[in-house]
Parts: C-alpha cells; structure tokens; sequence
C-alpha cells in the first residue's frame, strides 16, 4: 500500500520554518470553535419508509440531506444569519463527503430556512 503524503502537515512546516523569527506564528490545525455550534434542524433520508402524504409547505422538494434554519419573529434572518448557515451547510458537507464522490453531498443537500411572520 503506498504511503500517503500528509500534505497540509508539510504545508504547516513550511510556514512554520518561513516565519521563524518573525512578528508571526505558525499554528496548524487550529480549533476555531470557541463554543459547540448546532444547526436548527436536519431531516434525513432514511433507506426505508415513505414520504407523509400532505408535505407541509416548503417541504415538498426534500433531499437525502436537509438543511434548516429557524427565526422567530424576535430574531432576525439578516446577511450575518444566512453566513453562519452556510457555515453549517460547508461543515456538514465536509462532515458528511465520500472521498470516493466529492459531489454527493453537494448534489444531494438542500438548504432551507424558516421565519416566522406576524
């Protein structure tokens, strides 16, 4: 079996040993999480099972992977909102990814979002 080349591991050397004794700092791999993140919802495609009869609105083009986020009327679904759910779409994407088919989840995702109205 060939052995695989840690690419980013390399790349982190490289800027580590170019910025030495420089006003930066290298840090690979670092955790940007300051807290844990949670999507609103995600509705799953099981293998088995059928679809409700009556779809509620908006629900009537599911994927295999469903992406959703909920503003009540208190919140508002402004740009900084759609930023971090589209973070949450690129980390469920990247969490979910076969090597083997780089386009599944990308394909096979939707992005919904939710806001209440009075």
């Amino acid at each position: 079996m060939k052995e695989r080349i840690t690419w980013h591991r390399l790349f982190a050397l490289a800027l580590t040993d170019y910025f030495t004794d420089t006003a930066y700092k290298v840090e690979p791999e670092k955790d940007l999480s300051v807290k844990q993140q949670f999507l609103d919802l995600l509705i799953l495609r099981k293998d088995e099972g059928t679809l409700p009869e009556e779809l509620a609105d908006g629900l009537d083009d599911l994927g295999e992977h469903n992406l959703m986020t909920y503003k009540s009327h208190q919140e508002a679904l402004n740009g900084w909102a759609m930023n971090e759910f589209t973070c949450h779409y690129v980390n469920f994407s990247g969490n979910t990814m076969r090597r083997d088919l780089p386009c599944l989840t990308q394909w096979k995702t939707t992005k919904e979002t939710v806001c209440w109205t009075s």
